[in-house]
């Protein structure tokens, strides 16, 4: 049975076809069927053959069932699931009937592109479908891009095209949404990539302009930083110039600042804070017993302790006292106080006692004579002794009427001077006791004379007076002040006598006579004390006005300016030669002073409380200050110990030939010196390393100049006698004299060494063959109206330049390889409307001097106070005059020929060779700069002139330091060649090798800890400086030396001068050769 809707085609035209063709077959009673005329609404009409035997005997239908089996079964698929699809009840239902998620459709697909069943034999052309199948075709290809038109008839009804098209459409559909929203994914991930690009550029562009604003606020803040450095300069703060420096440091993000910040450091610190011991009551005075350790004792209870100076640690305790004193060499301390009249004598390695001593009542002093075989004491038992060190016994009693003040031996330790609150000083003979001459009735205190002639007493009684010693007599009239005597003293001669009183002056008298020699100093305050130098030229005076000052001895002016500080001085001394001032004071800090000038060296030595004494060690390497209140009280109390030589600007060694020294020059190695005196005329060669001679010779001429060659094997020295010699440098044996018709001006090396240059007062510019010491080829004859005064060359030696200083300039330009003038430059006269507001010229004045830079494209001449910058291939000026106020000396190009140093006078200047404009403001070195020189990468200038020379960075032309100062005018200074030390040589008689080597690897970020470490103090945000406490500053200098010894491992290229590990001798310190 076959319902009859499944006859039912699209096409009008086909039904009619299929219904006559079921019409003619029902005639031929071959089909019967059912109509449902009787309304059986579960019957469907339907038709079906009318025998079964006309199904059996069809072989042509089973042939097609063979043969198209398949597709039959799958036509019958798809007419039941179009019959069920048509049935369904609601849309929901009917879609899930479709076949658009079945592979059966992809099957359809495949059964439309093939031929129908019967029509695959014969040939037989089959007419093409039309209507419903046309629109199934479109469908199809709209769904798969493969589909075929059709070629054939498909029999498929209307129910069947309907549901294939339903399921098309709904397949496409879906396909369609899939892409679409494939579609809108894709651009959803891609629009959410392009936003997250731009984003990221965005974010990208934002972190580089926050980088760039993070650069630019931390190049000003390093700029406010060195500002603040430089204004600490003026005033002489070097403390906080460390501190702004190491911020600045920090700050920085331009390597070759903080390389200059970071020598800037290493120069202006002066003092490195070694160890600070701490007491639990104010100290009352130190002993440095040798570099290893330090005895204090307190003043409260006066308990003595004895520390090891590396480590802080505390090695043992001695007792309460009240003084103690070394003997000469260290082993054994005297002391007395806090003990019923006792003084012991303790051995100082185990503090056993020796012997006792004592009195009946309190012992006020004690010394050891200078063997240390001898004590003399005294007491509130009216007398002074003499004991025996060994045993204590008793060897001297001298008596007095009242308690002794003071006792003192003469120098040869014969006589024994005392005196006491009875108003007499009496003299006592060392070995018998006996009392020489009569007692001297003056109530004060007393000295020896140092020939021991004489006995200098001062008192309350406003006077000052002189006795013979054997007699006891005065000698000459009393010394008279209008005010009580705080104190007198011999001069070294013993022929004068230096006073000062609380009517605030001091007053030299004569020794012999007491009449007053000088007119008195009037001070402003009251001076506390007063002490000599060494050698008697120069004595100390401290005030209640917060000064202390310098004296010249002979007349009694100050020398240089008042050494200040912020509260009263305490004390004062002078180191062993006089050059240097060690000052104490209620401000809190010690401080170091220059003996010239009374400018402080390097930073102040700090506390937390007021500073009660200092002294230098035995080799003035340290200095030892202590301080302070009860430390439970919130007080200082501690000892600190500070290394005076650590800063990298102090003169490491000197050669000392006791006459003036005329000329010095390095070798290019920098490992020899050659020295030339003018006055004793000796030409010298001095190793570097230990300034030991090599050779030395007496020459019968005058040198004029020296040169070492490249090798440093040969020297050309040139004299007034118009011979150009040359030396085997390292015998000084001569290996050939050349001579000149004509003074040599200049000599000099080629770069090889095979070739030395000379320029003659005959206008010859010669070329010498070093290994046959002949001239090569013809001179180069300078023309000009005068005879040139310099040569110089460029930089691969291939050109020359000779200009004379005549009143028609004339510079001439040579080519090397042949001695061939290549070109000749008339230099105009100036027009002295170019100086503006400066001092008229001459329209013709001479040109004072000239340089070429190193390609020989640009010539620098001047005169007078102007300098002009020439185009050699043209003669043009290049931008505008040069000016100086003062008289210029001299100039040079950079080794890129784009700068230009001039300097003259006081000033030195930096410019542009482009346009001739100034860079940076004016160096002023002093009160006149002889010359200026860089070093090889440009960052730093060394100028010199006067007694001075001084380090200048080019970041912004401030000074690096402090002066390098001789006694004398400074004739050289150079670099050696690695730029670690600078050789400085003056009229004198010395030439002294400056350290300069800094660890350019440190990192920057710490440099604020090494200031710390290095000064005990800290400098907060707003620029207060306050001093660490005792812990602190261990626990810094822990981190410090932890992260010294990561970076000497990891990174450091300069582990000789990093100070800190090198004092505290790390295990790599014991490889390296300093």
């Amino acid at each position: 049975q076959v319902p009859l809707w499944e006859f039912d085609y699209p096409d009008a035209a086909e039904n009619e076809r299929v219904e006559e063709i079921l019409g003619t077959l029902s005639e031929a009673r071959l089909i019967v069927g059912n109509d449902n005329e009787d309304g059986d609404d579960e019957a469907e009409p339907y038709v079906e053959a009318a025998h079964d035997e006309l199904i059996v005997a069809w072989d042509k239908l089973f042939e097609w069932r063979d043969k198209e089996g398949e597709k039959m079964l799958l036509h019958r698929q798809l007419t039941r699931a179009a019959a069920d699809w048509k049935r369904g009840e609601s849309e929901k239902e009917r879609k899930a009937l479709l076949w658009d998620n079945s592979p059966r459709l992809l099957r359809v697909q495949e059964f439309l592109e093939q031929k129908s069943f019967g029509d695959t034999e014969g040939g037989t052309e089959v007419k093409r479908k039309q209507g419903s199948f046309r629109l199934l075709r479109q469908f199809c290809k709209n769904l798969f891009p493969s589909f075929a038109p059709l070629d054939q008839h498909v029999w498929l009804n209307q129910s069947e095209t309907d549901f294939v098209r339903r399921s098309v459409e709904r397949k496409r559909n879906w396909t369609r949404g899939v892409t679409i929203s494939i579609m809108i994914i894709f651009m959803a991930l891609a629009t959410a990539g392009i936003v997250t690009w731009v984003q990221k550029l965005e974010a990208d562009k934002q972190r580089e302009n926050a980088k760039e604003q993070t650069i630019k606020a931390k190049r000003q803040l390093s700029k406010n930083y060195r500002a603040n450095s430089n204004h600490a300069k003026q005033t002489n703060d070097t403390l906080a110039v460390l501190h702004y420096n190491a911020k600045a440091a920090r700050a920085s993000v331009d390597k070759n600042e903080i390389n200059n910040l970071l020598f800037d450091t290493l120069f202006a610190r002066k003092h490195f804070l070694f160890n600070i011991i701490y007491n639990d009551y104010p100290v009352h005075d130190v002993l440095l017993r040798d570099e290893s350790k330090i005895l204090t004792w307190e003043d409260d209870d006066g308990q003595a302790k004895l520390w090891d100076v590396s480590s802080g640690i505390m090695i043992r305790t001695y007792g309460s006292f009240s003084d103690a004193i070394f003997n000469g060499d260290g082993t054994r301390i005297l002391t007395w106080g806090y003990t019923n009249g006792d003084a012991k004598v303790l051995d100082t390695q185990s503090g056993s006692i020796i012997s006792t001593v004592r009195h009946d009542e309190d012992i006020e002093g004690a010394i050891f004579n200078s063997d240390g075989g001898r004590i003399l004491t005294w007491g509130d038992d009216e007398t002074a002794r003499l004991w025996n060190t060994d045993n204590g016994s008793i060897i001297l009693k001298l008596p007095h009427n009242d308690s002794v003040k003071n006792a003192r031996f003469n120098n040869d330790e014969t006589r024994i001077l005392t005196w006491s609150d009875d108003k007499t000083t009496k003299l006592w003979d060392a070995d018998t006791g006996r009392m020489i001459g009569r007692p001297i009735r003056h109530d004060g205190a007393a000295s020896f004379s140092n020939d021991g002639s004489k006995i200098l007493t001062w008192s309350k009684d406003n006077t000052a007076r002189l006795w013979n010693t054997d007699t006891g007599i005065m000698i000459g009239q009393q010394m008279r002040h209008d005010d009580e005597v705080k104190g007198a003293i011999f001069e070294k001669d013993g022929t004068k006598v230096l006073t000062w009183s609380k009517d605030n002056t001091t007053r030299v008298w004569n020794a012999n006579t007491g009449t007053m020699i000088r007119q008195q100093i009037q001070h402003d305050s009251a001076i506390i004390s007063l002490s000599f130098s060494n050698d008697g030229s120069k004595f100390l005076t401290w005030n209640k006005d917060n000064t202390a000052r310098i004296w010249n001895t002979n007349t009694d002016t100050m020398i240089g300016q008042q050494m200040r500080h912020n509260d009263a001085v305490n004390g004062a001394r002078f180191n062993k030669n006089g050059t240097k001032v060690l000052t104490w004071s209620k401000d809190k800090t010690a401080r170091i002073w220059n003996a010239d000038t009374g400018t402080m060296i390097g930073q102040q030595m700090r506390h937390n409380d007021a500073v009660n004494g200092a002294r230098f060690n035995k080799d003035e390497n340290r200095i030892l200050t202590w301080s302070g209140k009860r430390r439970w009280a919130g007080g200082d109390a501690t000892v600190r110990l500070w290394n005076v030589d650590a800063g990298v600007h102090n003169p490491k060694k000197y050669i000392d030939q006791n006459v003036r020294v005329s000329i010095v020059r390095f070798n290019s190695k920098g490992d020899k010196i050659f020295t030339w005196s003018y006055q004793d005329k000796s030409a010298t060669l001095w190793d570097k390393k230990d300034f030991s001679k090599l050779w030395s010779q007496q020459q019968d001429k005058n040198i004029i100049d020296v040169r070492f060659n490249k090798e440093g094997n040969r020297i050309s020295i040139w004299s007034d006698d118009n011979v150009l010699s040359i030396l085997n440098a390292k015998s000084g044996f001569l290996i050939k004299n050349i001579q000149y018709p004509e003074s040599i001006k200049e000599a000099r090396f080629n770069k090889d060494g095979t070739r030395i240059f000379t320029l003659n007062n005959d206008r010859d510019l010669s070329v010498v063959n070093v290994s046959n010491a002949k001239i090569i080829g013809e001179p180069m004859q300078h023309r000009g109206e005068w005879p040139p005064e310099l040569f110089i060359f460029n930089n691969n030696e291939s050109i020359a330049a000779t200009v004379d200083l005549g009143i028609v300039r004339t510079a001439n330009i040579w080519r090397i390889k042949d001695n061939n003038l290549m070109s000749t430059i008339s230099l105009p006269p100036y027009n002295s409307n170019d100086f503006g507001n400066f001092d008229s010229y001459d329209d013709y004045e001479p040109v004072q001097g000239y340089i070429i830079n190193k390609d020989g494209s640009k010539i620098v001449t001047w005169t007078n106070k102007v300098l002009r910058i020439w185009d050699v291939a043209s003669g043009d000026v290049i931008g505008k005059l040069m000016l100086h106020k003062q008289r210029v000396s001299g100039a040079r190009f950079n080794n890129y020929g784009n700068k230009v140093l001039s300097w003259g006078g006081s000033e030195v200047k930096l410019w542009n060779a482009s346009d001739s404009g100034q860079v940076g403001i004016t160096m002023n070195h002093g009160k006149f700069t002889q010359k200026a020189i860089f070093n090889k990468d440009e960052t730093i200038i060394l100028t010199w002139g006067g007694k001075e020379v001084k380090l200048w960075t080019t970041d912004d032309n401030t000074t690096i330091g402090e002066p390098m100062l001789h006694d004398a005018e400074v004739k050289g200074a150079q670099f050696n060649s690695d730029e670690t030390k600078i050789l400085t040589w003056s009229d004198d008689g010395t030439a002294r090798l400056w350290n300069i080597n800094v660890d350019y690897d440190f990192p920057p970020e710490h440099l604020s800890l090494f200031v710390e470490v290095a000064t005990g103090t800290m400098m907060d945000d707003f620029g207060n400086i306050r001093v660490l406490t005792a812990q602190e500053w261990k626990k810094r200098k822990a981190r410090y030396i932890r992260i010294n010894e990561e970076h000497v491992n990891d990174t450091c290229q300069y582990k000789n001068v990093n100070f800190y590990l090198q004092h505290h001798k790390p295990s790599w310190n014991r490889a390296i050769k300093p």
